[in-house]
Formats: structure tokens, sequence, C-alpha cells
């Protein structure tokens, strides 16, 4: 992501889920400061959204780097930390101001561009994601225990309806994304 509008300030942004998130800007390796405690500093998925960046962690919480500084987790700057109570195993773009947030037993959904506005609900309490399988494809994608999904927009603004994109297979792939079938 290039947060800065400046070719010469392009940098890499990465986690591993086994240690602090990280930059890398060609020349130097800087890990990412949150504020949490080093043991629990594990983020799983990141994001650029909305010009912060977007860590997600198992412990079910998103933390938003101040607007335009993805290296500064100060929330007197407003940095901003939501909590939606379900392991993060995904984070994708979505149309509009809407950020993904897949979890392992649901999805969620973080609209605004800032502190000011942001606000999170639930978009799917009964369906989640398989840990790294959300992805965008041109629209937002993921894996389920019951298939493979898009997510299209209804009517309603911001309101998202997921649409089976493996339904003509089902019978053959849930068995194996459940792991019901020997290797």
């Amino acid at each position: 992501a290039n947060f800065y509008g400046n070719e010469e300030w392009e940098a890499i942004y990465g986690v591993s889920g086994a240690g602090r998130a990280f930059s890398y800007d060609g020349f130097y390796l800087r890990h990412i400061y949150t504020g949490l405690a080093e043991e629990i500093d594990k983020p799983r998925h990141v994001v650029f959204f909305q010009h912060h960046l977007g860590l997600g962690y198992k412990a079910g919480n998103l933390s938003m780097s101040v607007l335009g500084e993805p290296e500064n987790f100060s929330g007197e700057l407003g940095a901003s930390s939501w909590d939606v109570g379900d392991p993060v195993t995904g984070l994708v773009r979505m149309n509009g101001s809407t950020l993904g947030i897949a979890c392992k037993d649901s999805i969620n959904s973080l609209t605004g561009s800032s502190l000011d506005d942001f606000s999170v609900r639930c978009i799917n309490p009964y369906e989640g994601a398989i840990e790294y399988t959300v992805t965008d494809i041109g629209k937002p994608i993921y894996c389920s225990y019951k298939g493979i999904s898009l997510f299209e927009q209804t009517a309603a603004y911001g309101d998202y309806l997921g649409v089976r994109l493996s339904a003509a297979i089902t019978s053959w792939l849930v068995p194996r994304l459940q792991g019901r079938v020997p290797p």
C-alpha cells in the first residue's frame, strides 16, 4: 500500500500470526507496535482500508491505525479497535466504504472512513469463513464449511447476501471441506 501518495515511500505491510505486524520499504524491515502486549500482539490478517492499516486477530478483534499513518496505533490520535467476539479468519474490502471481517462463525462488516463514523455490525451470524480463504477476485469471495460463496450487495444499501458459488458441486465439495473424506 502507498499511504503517502509518494512513489518513493511505497512499502509492504505484513503479518504472520507468530509475532508483531511489520512493514518493509525496500531498505528497512520494521515491527509495528500497536500497544498490545508482545505475547498477544500477533495479528493474522492485514488490510489497507480507507487509508488505515487494519490488523485482524485470532482473539476476535480488529485494530485500525491512525488515518494515513499505518504504523501509528495511538488511540489518542485516532486509532481504533473493534471486538467482534469471534476469531478473525480474513479481511476483505467490499463495495463503497465497507470492510468485510470474516470470522470463524460469522461475517461482520466495518463501515465508515474514520474513527468518527466507523460502525461494526454482523451481516451473517450463521456462517463464517475458513481461515485464509477470504479474498477479492473482482468480488469478495470466501470458503466456509458449506461451500464457496460470493458477497452480492442487495438493493438495500450496505446489505450483503451470501451467494453460494459452489452450489453445483456441493455434494462433492462439502465433505472435503468438512474433512469427512479420507486422504
